[in-house]
């Protein structure tokens, strides 16, 4: 591949989070990779600092997935709440901690 000749040392390290189907192993959300014109570059302490990146880079990146899913699942419940037919509330410790439009309507 052009514009690679002068990669001599390279590491790949998968990013893991936990997956409860296989408890045992992680599942690959992606790769951190690093590349060096030098051959024979990266020491062991090197590969280890870059394991324990790539670890917090998958919890962040797994976290970040997670965030996105909530926020469109809460966008989701809200219109399919907001433009009910019905009145939905929520009571909570005796009082009304939510109250859709329809809802408003009758109290």
């Amino acid at each position: 591949m052009a514009g690679r000749e002068y990669i001599r040392s390279w590491m790949g390290i998968p990013l893991l989070i936990p997956d409860p189907q296989h408890p045992d192993r992680g599942r690959v959300i992606g790769v951190l990779t690093l590349d060096k014109a030098e051959p024979n570059f990266y020491p062991e302490a090197d590969i280890q600092l870059a394991q324990a990146f790539a670890n917090q880079a998958a919890i962040a990146v797994h976290n970040a997935r997670l965030v996105e899913e909530l926020r469109a699942s809460e966008a989701k419940y809200r219109g399919l709440v907001d433009h009910a037919l019905v009145g939905v509330y929520i009571l909570q410790d005796n009082l009304i901690r939510f109250a859709n439009p329809k809802a408003c309507q009758t109290f």
